[in-house]
């Protein structure tokens, strides 16, 4: 194991490379940075002594580069090279991070500033991020918490699950499910063979899905554009949201609990004293389109 200490007061900006492990970083208060590089098997321990860790910098400004070599040669073309290498960082909060692995695991524990994470076949998950976000593997789940941000997601037969989304957010995948927990701006989700669920839209969504489901429990405003081959689409209006429908389905049930095609307000957001005006500011514009499924519109508190 080979173990380095930096202070980098102010900004700074990580970049890891790791092709033959896992990555995993910790933000917390201070001024300190920590490195652990650890190798397991003969093959991961001759690389950690090959691993650079360079940083260049000074003042309030800070980069930090870790790169593990790939292992080469015969012993990797004959598929018998043993060993791995796991890169440990604790790092300043705030810090901009860009990590990419091979087969590895990212998790980024902590507050972060900008992320660009990648793996080829690995997880990827983050807790909170203060600027965009970028993630990226080909076959693993990607897990995200609070973005504040632009956020951009993709996995080829992954799920991608997210907590809270503030600034306009992509996400994509091929055979996996996508959920989100709230996103206050709009968001882009499409799967070929996943469902798609957002609990809570404030800004208006668009889903498509190939042969899944397609749910916003609570759409507040915007305009959210459903649409899937063979699965169901299912949407929940709040009372106080004014809301036109456009919605077809060729061989499924149509039903709705709220009037369609309505210009004004269905109902009026109660408050403390009773109703108020916050009903005339709230408006969804709502398109959804399904093949063989059911289109469900309701009405939620």
């Amino acid at each position: 194991m080979s173990h380095y200490k930096f202070e980098t007061p102010g900004h700074l900006e990580l970049r890891v490379d790791n092709k033959t492990g896992d990555v995993r970083l910790r933000a917390r208060p201070g001024t300190t940075t920590e490195i652990e590089v650890i190798g397991t098997g003969s093959g991961g321990e001759e690389l950690v002594g090959n691993t650079r860790v360079e940083r260049s910098g000074e003042d309030l400004a800070h980069t930090i580069v870790i790169d593990v070599p790939s292992p080469r040669g015969l012993l990797r073309s004959l598929a018998i090279w043993n060993g791995s290498v796991t890169v440990r960082v604790e790092l300043p909060e705030g810090a901009d991070i860009d990590v990419s692995t091979g087969a590895g695991d990212i998790s980024a524990d902590g507050a972060f500033g900008h992320a660009r994470l990648a793996s080829a076949s690995g997880d990827v998950s983050v807790t909170s991020v203060d600027g965009d976000l970028h993630a990226n593997t080909a076959s693993g789940e990607i897990r995200t918490g609070s973005v504040q941000g632009r956020a951009e997601a993709n996995t080829a037969s992954g799920t991608i699950g997210c907590e809270l989304l503030h600034g306009p957010t992509r996400l994509r995948t091929a055979s996996g499910d996508i959920t989100v927990k709230t996103a206050r701006a709009h968001v882009s989700a499409q799967t070929a063979s996943g469902d798609v669920r957002i609990t809570e839209l404030f800004d208006g969504c668009q889903l498509q899905a190939a042969s899944g489901d397609l749910e916003l429990e609570r759409a507040v405003s915007g305009r959210a554009k459903l649409q899937t081959m063979s699965g169901d689409v299912t949407v929940g209006v709040p009372r106080g949201t004014a809301v036109a429908v456009d919605a077809e389905s060729l061989t499924g049930d149509l039903s709705s609990e709220i009037e369609l095609d309505t210009e004004r307000p269905l109902g009026e957001a109660e408050g403390p004293g009773g109703p108020t005006s916050e009903a005339d500011e709230r408006w969804l514009e709502l398109s959804a389109r399904t093949v063989s499924g059911d289109v469900l519109i309701k009405r939620v508190p």
